[in-house]
């Protein structure tokens, strides 16, 4: 318009999403800010308008891709069979240490996506074999290794959390006295922060566990409102608390 223009700033993510459709703007239009290795404030095409879960889904052989829509996968399968859901739970297990975590391979994952939404089916991997927790560390330490890393990128993000809190659970669970006769009904990050404060007091330690209760979601949903506080987050913030957590011996 040769009137006037107009500049609109929001931290709000479903806000940013609405102004991008509503108003029908060009790509080129919407952005998003990001601090640089040399701490200035630049803009960079901005992301995330449409559904992300379609885009996961459409992706599964790629690593970052799969790790993330675990969390996305479980809560639609929440919604539809509950929390007692055998497919429900085998994914609480990719993210939350249990007693089978570690006997979940990559192709277990991968048969409950298909079977959980069949337009997925003819997709294959080639990490099959791997264990689903090794293969979440392995993706997160190359997330951790990249020298020109994405900012914007949500599944960045979302393995990093993922990882982190699997990190941090290992470490504490390894501390605990007889951690496996603790029962955990919710929020286990949280439980079991709460047990390890009463056998360590290291100011050092408990600050590190702390921020990873702090700065990793516990459920990552489907909704935008859900994830928006992930976006919000520097990847950086979360690769310098997984190298943290990842040090705690």
């Amino acid at each position: 318009n040769a009137i006037f223009k107009i500049l609109i700033l929001t931290h709000n993510f479903d806000f940013y999403r609405t102004i991008g459709k509503r108003l029908y703007l060009d790509r080129q239009c919407i952005l998003m800010t990001l601090r640089n290795d040399s701490r200035e404030i630049v803009l960079t095409q901005g992301g995330y308008l449409n559904d992300i879960f379609s885009h996961f889904k459409k992706n599964l052989s790629k690593p970052k891709l799969f790790v993330s829509i675990i969390p996305l996968v479980r809560n639609l399968i929440e919604y539809i069979e509950g929390q007692s859901s055998t497919n429900y739970l085998k994914l609480t297990s990719c993210l939350h240490l249990k007693a089978d975590t570690n006997r979940i391979k990559c192709t277990d994952v991968l048969n409950l996506i298909h079977t959980s939404f069949p337009t997925t089916a003819a997709q294959t991997i080639t990490f099959g074999a791997k264990p689903i927790k090794d293969f979440i560390f392995d993706t997160a330490n190359v997330i951790e290794q990249e020298s020109h890393l994405d900012e914007i990128l949500l599944e960045n993000k979302i393995t990093l959390s993922i990882a982190i809190r699997l990190k941090a659970e290992e470490y504490m669970l390894n501390k605990i006295p007889n951690s496996g006769t603790i029962v955990i009904i919710s929020n286990q990050t949280s439980e079991l922060l709460t047990h390890f404060k009463a056998i360590n007091n290291d100011k050092a330690t408990l600050e590190i566990l702390d921020r990873v209760n702090l700065m990793t979601p516990e459920n990552i949903h489907v909704n935008a409102f859900m994830y928006e506080p992930i976006i919000d987050m520097s990847v950086n913030h979360l690769i310098n608390l997984y190298k943290k957590v990842k040090q705690l011996t």
